[in-house]
């Protein structure tokens, strides 16, 4: 993991270094808040239209939620506010996805739909960048991104969902251990671009 890290930061300095500006507001860092979660981004602007950096964030909300790292690509349409986001990395989500049952006693399958998938997230997402005051200094940035795990799944257990959904580790083992969990979580952005 720790490679990774390193290897993604040299290919973001690289391709900046590549794709130099002229005098204009290149870096964008931002810590991040949502309902249960926080993070922090860095974007390097590539060109008016273009950006790239990462993202690394955690929400814990009760049914759905997200531990993810990312390396994130980001377009503007119109040059400025409005982006469009695609976030590539790893980490767990929390959320959408079922997994298959088996009960140790009678051999009997269930579905179960409370799952945690952990390895690659593909997280889209869209955003508004606010200038407050001149360009460049302090900015806000609400928006919603939608983290997409593809792994290894483990049903949520324990207090809430073992009343709701009856799971056990004890009493189920799981039929196939691999797929795919979903979460939507929206986020509100502040910090400083240089």
């Amino acid at each position: 993991m720790k490679n990774l890290v390193f290897v993604l930061i040299l290919v973001i300095l690289a391709a900046g270094s590549v794709f130099a500006q002229e005098d204009t507001i290149k870096h964008w860092v931002s810590g991040e808040l949502d309902i249960f979660g926080v993070g922090v981004r860095y974007e390097y602007m590539l060109s008016p239209k273009i950006s790239i950096g990462a993202n690394a964030y955690t929400s814990a909300l009760i049914m759905s939620g997200a531990n993810v790292f990312n390396v994130i690509g980001c377009f503007y349409p119109f040059e400025k506010a409005f982006l469009i986001e695609l976030g590539l990395g790893y980490g767990s989500v929390k959320g959408s996805g079922t997994a298959t049952l088996v009960s140790k006693e009678t051999g009997a399958e269930s579905e179960y739909g409370g799952v945690t998938t952990t390895g690659f997230v593909i997280s889209p997402g869209l955003s508004w960048k606010i200038d407050v005051g001149k360009q460049g200094g302090f900015f806000l940035q609400p928006g919603f991104k939608l983290p997409i795990a593809i792994g290894k799944q483990v049903p949520l257990e324990g207090g809430l969902f073992a009343a709701m959904f009856g799971y056990n580790k004890d009493e189920y083992t799981v039929k196939d251990q691999s797929g795919t969990s979903a979460s939507f979580i929206i986020h509100f952005n502040m910090g400083f671009a240089f």
